[in-house]
């Protein structure tokens, strides 16, 4: 499983103790960044513990690049149009906590999990408790996270 994402999601999973539970969702992924925001993990010390690498841009990747930019290119960063350029021309998963991105992915036929699929996905499919989403939550929040909807997280519905 390929899964591609922004530094700052990853790093704050990691920050929150949340990347195994992920690898564990995802069955052991190669996790994917763009070439840009390597600097940005080394600078917050991130060396996950699971297979990282930097995705650079090939020929179908710039082409693809265009094709989002021409639709929604005012809505989404440099990085988040190469995200999502990357994981479509190469079938990788997408985690984003951006609505204009998730929106995006959905345009382009792209997978994506927003941070609070994940975290549903954890408890759901019975990797971690309810409790350990509930103190991964309170973890982020510590971070700067502000979650929304909680009980759509936790419940069932």
């Amino acid at each position: 499983m390929e899964i591609i994402s922004n530094a700052n999601f990853l790093i704050l999973l990691e920050k929150a103790n949340a990347i195994t539970s992920v690898s564990e969702l995802f069955g052991e992924p190669n996790f994917h960044i763009a070439n840009v925001e390597n600097n940005l993990m080394k600078k917050n010390g991130m060396k996950l513990k699971y297979h990282l690498h930097i995705s650079k841009l090939g020929k179908k990747e710039y082409l693809m690049m265009k094709k989002i930019k021409g639709k929604n290119g005012h809505l989404l960063s440099k990085i988040e149009i190469q995200n999502i350029a990357i994981a479509k021309a190469n079938g990788f998963i997408l985690l984003t906590d951006e609505p204009s991105v998730k929106k995006a992915c959905t345009d382009f036929g792209v997978s994506c999990f927003t941070l609070p699929m994940l975290l549903k996905a954890f408890w759901a499919k019975k990797i971690i408790s309810k409790k350990q989403v509930w103190e991964i939550m309170q973890a982020m929040e510590k971070h700067g996270k502000k979650f929304g909807n909680v009980d759509a997280i936790l419940d069932q519905g």
